[in-house]
This record gives C-alpha cells, structure tokens and sequence, in this order.
C-alpha cells in the first residue's frame, strides 16, 4: 500500500465535523438541564470537542501504524504484538510523547506518522473555527434566542467577518437596526485587527472569544472600533481590575463577562 493510500486510510476514521458536532451538542443539551450557564457550556463544547477529536486523532495514528505494519511483517501475530505496545503508549502518554517515541525506535515508520499529523493538524485548525461559531449558535438556541450564520458567499461578502446574526440573515439587510452582528474567534491571533469588523451608527457589534490572553492593549483597540467584547470571566476580571490603574483608561460599557450575552441579546 502506498504512502498516501495510507494517509487517506488512516483519515478516513475520523467522522465529518458535522457528525462529531452532532455527538457534541447531545451531550451538551444534558448539561443544559442540569446548568444553564452560557460560559460554562461553551467551554465544556470546546474541550469536550478537543477530547472527542483527540480519540479520533489516535485511532487514526494507530490506523496508519497497522498498515505500516502489515506490509512490514507477514506474521499477523507480530503486527498484532508490536501494534499493541504502541496502543498502549498512545493511550497512555498522549499523542506528542506517541510520535516523539516512534520517531526515535522506529524511524522508518515516522516519515508516514509525520504526514498524518500534519494533514490531521490542518483538519482540527478547521473544525475549532467551524465548531466555535456552530456552538455559539446551538447554545443560542437552547436559549430560544434565533440565529443564523451567513452561508452563501453574497450574504458573507456583505457581512464582511460578521459570524452570526441575530435573528437572521436577511434581517441584517432590511432591520440591521433591529439585530446583533457577532463575531467569534476563539482566540485572538496576530491578524485579529483585519478580522473583526468596524461598529456602524445604530448597529450593536459583538465579539465573542474564549482567549484568556486578552491584554488591556487589545480591549483599547476594541474600543476604538466601537465593539462589545465578550470575555471569560477570568479575562473580564483581570482587564478591569488593570484598567484601576488610568494609565490606559477604558469605556468598561464596552467589555462584558461572556456569561452575560444571553442577557444582552434578549434585552
């Protein structure tokens, strides 16, 4: 078997990001009976997703190093003893300590493993952005608040980085007095500032972010763009707690702890 059929093989193990939010939500919707706090939700569908992604990553790692092993050994008993020790590695030590072992007694295998976890590394980039602006949405809805995300790409050319509206689509075109423009980046990378839209006269522009490294620096450019953000309680409490001080004054009207969205969104 080739390289590459191997790569595809071993990939073809984890499901669509839209089964594995599936998954995701369900159990998210019985931890909404039992706390209905929006940080704390959120939180547990972005780590719970990261754990779920993780078990998938490692059978597809485990996937690749079987077929690697077959071709190397005819005996079937022999590819099933030396797969298992490395199942229990994986299991055990984590997929970092998995690759930095096998690339040190096993070298001939690492040239397939390194592929795959860069090819898997660009998959899990893509589902958290995905996975962030869908969970914002579910929640929502848990609320009963509506919302929707900008699909076809006339709506998300005019929406600019505008992730959700609430309540619709449409409504932002002819009642964008009436709706609220989100948008969602679970941290904040260096191209932030070309990322987040510019608030317009009459129009409420949200930020919503998980990042529990926002500096106070951040929150003045916010500031000037006329933007609400929404920040984890810990982020919340150290800003304002630094703005005490004057040295960088800043409007608090224009940061909230992000347990409060649900609130500001049905006042």
């Amino acid at each position: 078997m080739k390289l590459e059929e191997i790569i595809d093989k071993a990939k073809s193990v984890i499901p669509e990001p839209k089964s594995l939010r599936a998954q995701l939500f369900e159990d998210c919707r019985k931890k909404f009976e039992e706390k209905k706090d929006f940080e704390y939700l959120l939180r547990f569908i972005d780590e719970r997703g990261l754990e779920i992604f993780r078990k998938y990553e490692q059978k597809a790692f485990l996937l690749a190093l079987q077929l690697f092993f077959e071709n190397k050994f005819k005996d079937k008993q022999e590819t099933e003893k030396v797969l298992e020790k490395w199942k229990n590695i994986i299991q055990t030590k984590g997929t970092t300590e998995f690759i930095r072992l096998l690339s040190k007694e096993l070298n001939e295998a690492i040239e397939i493993i390194r592929l795959l976890e860069k090819s898997i590394g660009q998959m899990r980039k893509a589902r958290a952005g995905v996975q962030f602006q869908e969970s914002i949405k579910f929640l929502l809805s848990l609320y009963g608040i509506k919302s929707e995300i900008p699909t076809n790409n006339e709506d998300k050319q005019r929406l600019g980085y505008i992730d959700i509206v609430v309540p619709s689509v449409a409504e932002a075109f002819t009642k964008p007095d009436k709706c609220f423009f989100i948008t969602c980046k679970r941290t904040l990378r260096e191209r932030w500032r070309q990322e987040v839209p510019q608030a317009t006269v009459n129009q409420r522009f949200y930020f919503v972010t998980l990042d529990l490294d926002v500096t106070l620096n951040k929150i003045c450019e916010f500031q000037e763009k006329k933007l609400i953000i929404y920040l984890p309680t810990e982020s919340y409490n150290k800003i304002v707690e630094e703005s005490k001080d004057g040295k960088k004054p800043i409007n608090v009207s224009y940061i909230r702890p992000l347990g409060e969205l649900v609130t500001d969104l049905k006042n």
